[in-house]
């Protein structure tokens, strides 16, 4: 605990909240058929023009959500 009071440049740790939102946001989205989580990460962020690979596999939204990429 400190006894200095947060500021506007004070800074936050999120932790590792935003994983879960992502992955609740992926599941919901593969469910209303808007997306696979077997799409490659290029189809959302074509300014890659080229997959990135990971042990010889293309990167996967599922690799994202369970950070094996």
């Amino acid at each position: 605990k400190s006894d200095i009071a947060p500021t506007s440049d004070t800074v936050f740790e999120i932790g590792s909240v935003t994983k879960l939102f992502t992955s609740i946001l992926l599941a919901k989205l593969q469910r209303e058929g808007l997306l696979s989580i077997n799409d490659p990460i290029t189809k959302f962020l074509p300014e890659l023009q080229t997959n990135p690979e990971f042990n010889k596999r293309q990167i996967n939204l599922i690799h994202l959500a369970t950070h094996t990429s």
